[in-house]
């Protein structure tokens, strides 16, 4: 067998998908039941087409191709990722999962190569939650996580709800339990992304081998003071909701570390009110987001922070928490010791240089971990850069990347029952 990766094959995968949806400043906005979506599903089920792969489109839009080469059995090896996009997002993420496993099925199917099992390439939409805000319903639906009220109260900017658009789209959104896949027939879950992030690159390693995606809270908070003239009023009697919130964003670096290393925490949002630049500012209200790979890392930190807030408010400035909304609590999610150690002896065996790291990020693979064997393959992302158009990852990294993702397949075929 001839186990090469065609990699000329996969950057006219990457290049052609990325025009279904492209923008003006060569980013791809390609966001679930919009319309572009439909053209890359089109265009991944005709490719399969070509080489005798069998393709369908399940009730939440995810795209199914499966190769069986010759196996009786049921359960089915999955290998997949997302095809959806951010806003104005990059040509890599979540494609390139796709794309590297429509390849791994094509070099099987060229060959006629008998398996153990079969194996099914399952790329989502709506992972990145661009349009509905909440993301993962693809995954969600292949699982049977998914819900009626997901359905009606997954809103986009339009008000245009989930469920109204899978229907103007064509498909039935009565019909989404249609998608679940049932956890019998799952033998195991392998996702090749990109690292979102710079680590690889700056260790000059390219393969990411990830042992866990980290558990994450995310808060609205909103503080507020008294609105004052910003000139004739001292700052010793400003009841000023900025200040505490500003020498609790200072210390962020240093609080997040002191439960864990490696916790991070994010203030991405902030509105004050009334907005105006000669008025004191009489409520500001911000998001905080705490992740950790740690068991309740998340957790611990961010009970640190909000209670170094509720100090600096009503002891130091005499302003008030009026509003604390948990947004999202998840602990983190372990990948699959089995997995962990195929990935790093196809690895070794290609001689592809890599490193151990926990996903900062959220993926669909969380979603399988308590179902099946779950596994990541990172590959760099140039100067750590994504959900931009200038997010890249070079063609030795895509290559190396989709061959251990090869390599890592044929292994657990053998190991996994």
């Amino acid at each position: 067998m001839d186990k090469k990766i065609n990699l000329k094959r996969m950057l006219e995968d990457l290049e052609n998908l990325r025009q279904f949806g492209r923008t003006p400043q060569g980013g791809v906005s390609r966001q679930p039941f919009a319309g572009p979506d439909k053209l890359a599903r089109e265009y991944l089920l005709k490719q399969a087409a070509q080489y005798g792969l069998q393709g369908r489109v399940d009730a939440l839009s995810n795209i199914i191709i499966g190769y069986k080469g010759k196996s009786q059995e049921k359960k089915t090896l999955i290998l997949a990722s997302h095809y959806d996009s951010e806003i104005n997002g990059g040509a890599y993420d979540g494609i390139l999962g796709v794309v590297s496993g429509l390849e791994i099925l094509r070099v099987l199917a060229e060959n006629t190569i008998e398996l153990k099992y079969p194996i099914e390439l399952v790329a989502f939409n709506d992972e990145e939650g661009s349009r509905f805000g909440t993301g993962f319903s693809g995954s969600k639906a292949f699982t049977g996580l998914l819900t009626q009220d997901d359905l009606d109260n997954s809103i986009d900017a339009k008000g245009i709800s989930l469920a109204q658009a899978m229907e103007k789209a064509g498909f039935d959104p009565q019909a989404y339990k249609d998608a679940i896949r049932n956890k019998e027939e799952i033998l195991g879950y392998l996702e090749l992304h990109i690292e979102q992030g710079p680590v690889l690159e700056n260790l000059s390693k390219e393969i990411g081998i990830v042992t866990g995606i980290v558990g994450s809270c995310r808060y609205s908070i909103r503080v507020t003071g008294r609105a004052d003239h910003a000139g004739t009023t001292p700052m010793n009697m400003r009841l000023d909701p900025l200040q505490p919130c500003a020498k609790l964003w200072a210390e962020l670096p240093a609080l997040a570390k002191i439960e864990d290393d490696d916790a991070v925490a994010t203030v991405g949002s902030i509105v004050t009110k009334p907005g105006a630049s000669n008025v004191v500012a009489n409520s500001i209200e911000f998001t905080l987001d705490v992740r950790s790979l740690e068991k309740s890392g998340a957790s611990k930190t961010s009970q640190l922070i909000l209670q170094k807030l509720k100090e600096y408010c009503g002891i130091d400035y005499n302003v008030e928490i009026k509003n604390l909304k948990t947004l999202q609590q998840e602990e983190p999610t372990p990948m699959s010791y089995e997995i962990i150690s195929t990935i790093e002896a196809a690895a070794q065996e290609l001689e592809a240089s890599y490193h151990f790291m926990g996903s900062g990020a959220g993926h669909d693979a969380e979603l399988f971990a308590d179902l099946c064997p779950t596994g990541m393959i990172f590959v760099p992302s140039k100067d750590g850069r994504s959900h931009s158009p200038l997010e890249y990852t070079k063609p030795e990294h895509i290559e190396k990347g989709a061959q251990v993702m090869m390599a890592t397949v044929l292994k657990l075929l053998q190991k996994l029952n």
